[in-house]
């Protein structure tokens, strides 16, 4: 490195007048890392001295003196060359002058351009998982929200925590000649794992992973990277238990198990069509992570074939035959929730999938194989057609007329229609039930209009005397104990009465 060659690169940061230049090197600045020694806010500072230098040009009655020239302009050049020469000794490379060319300027001007906006509108980091659990079904969660945390909370070199437990630790020539998608890409790849900076992110990795595992089966396998609040190796001992080949034949045994039973035949309000959707896509993004990638056609075969629902064949066929659908599963189940939405056979978006039309399910309840007659709720009896009430009614009253009534009918709240059934043949044993509480009804009665007119009752039988225990048991006054067993005598009256009609005219 030479005077010529910083001379260069300050002209390539917008500085073309001589007296400028020389200015900065008497400042005793004559390298780029002597400038990156200066803070962002200081290089203006800087600039504001330098254009107070008078400097003089030539020698005896030739020179001439002016003021050093350094333009406003320059001000942000300058802090893109100390930026640069900072992320050469991030990414262990030695400063040379001749690499900061024209485009290397550029790409460090967007470059801090970005920082400057994410600053203004940062991103918000999502919440970390709960506590460590166990490597089994719980691990995969556990292990996603720690590194989506870290993807987006940025450390002290303004790049994601998550370079910290990246895969490589050296940097290759390879890698530093690629080409990356972004430049926190590439500085993740490329970042030397040394330094303060480095040391401070990767304790911070600890900080954040220690509480979630202290105390938990995973702090064995960690406690020894405590001490030096090493996160890099604390996360990545985790990452090969709960992500090595064991793990990874575990994941791809239960992708392929979802694979091969998932199915929707549209007759469960809690398993929809999304269920299956997402139950699908989980298993084919496992089969894809674990080295084992379901090719798109098939993914789209699996898919209809798991649509078994009636209601979805012309689904079905339109999703085959249609080029967009047929090799990308993501248009396929997209084409499906549209169609789903004006469905008019009965699926809305109400039910979620499900087919409101449950009454024309085949079954083996009740006495007709086509005609569902069990115990309905009130809201999905008052749902059906009048029509379908109807021959419900007709089926369950031939059902107990043959004897085959089971007492499946409430008669009372829920499913009005279940009093067609009524009792079915059980009759006698209703009635029985009833002479039973009838009897004791009227027992209780008697002994209520035996009590005097104090409403006291002796517990001992001595008139007025008090019992064993010292106290006397007050049963309240006659006339308000028939009282109420008269309403039950009533009440009692009314359900016999309904018994002996059948049930329920619903």
């Amino acid at each position: 490195m030479t005077v010529a060659s910083f001379r260069a690169v300050l002209t390539r940061c917008g500085i073309p007048d001589a007296r400028g230049k020389l200015a900065i090197v008497e400042q005793g600045y004559s390298e780029v890392e002597d400038l990156a020694q200066l803070s962002a806010t200081e290089i203006a500072g800087f600039v504001k001295e330098v254009n107070k230098i008078t400097i003089s040009i030539g020698v005896g009655a030739a020179a001439v003196e002016a003021k050093a020239k350094v333009p406003f302009a320059a001000i942000k050049k300058l802090k893109a060359l100390r930026y640069w020469t900072i992320e050469q000794r991030l990414c262990g490379v030695n400063i040379d002058d001749d690499n900061f060319t024209e485009l290397e300027l550029a790409r460090v001007l967007e470059r801090m351009d970005f920082l400057a906006k994410f600053k203004v509108n940062p991103a918000d980091a999502p919440s970390l998982p709960d506590k460590f659990e166990n490597f089994g079904a719980k691990w995969r969660g556990f292990y996603e929200g720690v590194k989506g945390h870290c993807e987006v909370v940025r450390g002290c070199i303004d790049i994601p925590l998550s370079y910290v437990y990246r895969e490589h630790e050296g940097v290759t020539a390879e890698q530093r000649a690629a080409e990356y998608p972004s430049a926190d890409d590439r500085l993740m790849t490329l970042v030397v794992l040394t330094g303060d900076s480095y040391q401070q992110d990767n304790a911070r990795v600890w900080d954040l992973l220690r509480p979630l595992v202290y105390g938990t089966p995973a702090w064995s396998y960690v406690k020894q990277y405590d001490a030096r609040k090493n996160g890099r190796m604390a996360f990545r001992v985790l990452q090969r238990r709960g992500e090595g080949e064991s793990a990874k034949d575990a994941r791809r045994a239960k992708a392929e198990e979802i694979i091969s039973k998932a199915k929707y035949s549209g007759t469960s309000k809690r398993f929809t069509l999304n269920s299956l959707i997402n139950l699908l896509q989980g298993a084919f993004t496992d089969m894809e992570e674990c080295g084992e990638p379901v090719s798109p056609n098939r993914q789209v075969d699996i898919f209809c074939k798991a649509m078994q629902a009636d209601r979805l064949k012309q689904v079905r066929i339109a999703i085959m035959q249609s080029a967009d659908t047929r090799s990308d599963f993501t248009n396929a189940y997209t084409f499906v929730e549209t169609m789903e939405k004006y469905n008019q056979a009965g699926v809305t978006s109400d039910t979620g999938g499900f087919d409101r039309n449950v009454s024309h399910l085949e079954t083996a309840k009740g006495g007709n194989a086509d005609l569902d007659t069990s115990y309905r709720n009130s809201k999905a009896w008052n749902a059906l057609d009048p029509a379908v009430q109807t021959a419900i009614r007709a089926a369950r009253d031939k059902d107990r007329d043959s004897g085959k009534g089971k007492g499946k009918g409430k008669g009372k709240g829920g499913d009005q229609g279940g009093g067609g059934g009524g009792y079915g043949g059980n009759n006698n044993k209703a009635f029985k039930k009833y002479k039973r509480k009838l009897s004791k009804i009227v027992s209780t009665a008697v002994d209520a209009m035996a009590m005097d007119t104090s409403g006291t009752e002796t517990a001992s039988g001595n008139d007025g005397a008090q019992g064993d225990n010292g106290r006397k048991k007050q049963k309240g006054h006659a006339s308000d104990q028939f009282g109420r067993h008269a309403h039950a005598l009533a009440k009692m009256a009314s359900s016999l009465a309904e018994l002996n009609d059948g049930g329920s005219s619903e």
